[in-house]
């Protein structure tokens, strides 16, 4: 069909439909992303695990085969290992279980039966399954949690060509921002990061500030960054995360 020029592209945010039009399937899926304002090095912007969890959330609705809608993104979380850098915001544990456990309750409350929490920051990673596992047993909906990378590791690591996985302001995340938002980027500064000082011991958790792994705040390989890089990795997250969401045996327990 032609599209006439009043006619738009789909939407998937909660935000942009009337009331009426959000009384839920059975089987539709809500997404919350889950990102952070902190320090991406010397060359990216402090949102951008804000832009990356939007926009792997709505790649993935797009990519689902079941109505799935997305709430405006967390942009505030866990995320004190960098604030000793300049533009860092941080909860405390209790702030953001309390925020997102109202936000899935006032979503209970509409009858939504299935909330993903869709993680793009990797200081969320311990926090947020513990949430999800709490709020699953006390409400009548299921709580799923996914970090976009993790769950599409396998996928994505091909992409990639100075590394194998994603880090921070890293070949991977400045990819994804140059393709979302490019004028964001000092690019003279994307050869600006450097490897890790100290590694972190195998099978014993410490906390330790990011600074005392990379003195730029960035770690990982920025300068091999593209935006059509970037766009195939939203494109594969989105499509491994759709199909994930589609599934219903991933719903059953």
């Amino acid at each position: 069909m032609k599209r006439t020029p009043h006619m738009t592209a789909p939407s998937y945010r909660w935000i942009d439909y009337r009331s009426p039009d959000l009384a839920p399937p059975e089987d539709m899926v809500v997404i919350l992303p889950v990102g952070s304002t902190e320090q991406h090095g010397r060359h990216m912007p402090v949102g951008t695990d804000i832009h990356l969890a939007e926009a792997v959330a709505l790649e993935a609705a797009a990519q689902a085969t079941i109505p799935v809608r997305v709430l405006p993104p967390v942009w505030i979380s866990l995320a004190e290992h960098h604030m000793d850098r300049p533009g860092t915001l941080t909860l405390d544990m209790a702030t953001l279980d309390a925020l997102i456990t109202g936000i899935a309750k006032a979503l209970d409350r509409q009858k939504v039966k299935r909330l993903l929490l869709l993680n793009s920051h990797g200081g969320n990673r311990n926090a947020l399954p513990v949430i999800a596992d709490k709020l699953t047993r006390d409400l009548t909906m299921n709580v799923a949690y996914s970090t976009y990378w993790e769950t599409a590791m396998a996928e994505l690591t091909p992409l990639l060509e100075g590394q194998k996985m994603l880090h921070h302001a890293c070949e991977a995340e400045t990819s994804m921002i140059l393709h979302l938002k490019p004028e964001t980027v000092a690019m003279e500064k994307l050869a600006d990061a450097d490897v890790p000082a100290t590694v972190p011991p195998q099978g014993l958790h410490l906390w330790r500030p990011f600074s005392a792994m990379t003195e730029s705040g960035a770690y990982g390989r920025p300068d091999l960054a593209s935006a059509d890089k970037g766009a195939k990795m939203i494109e594969t997250a989105g499509k491994v995360v759709g199909a994930k969401l589609s599934d219903p045996a991933n719903w059953r327990y």
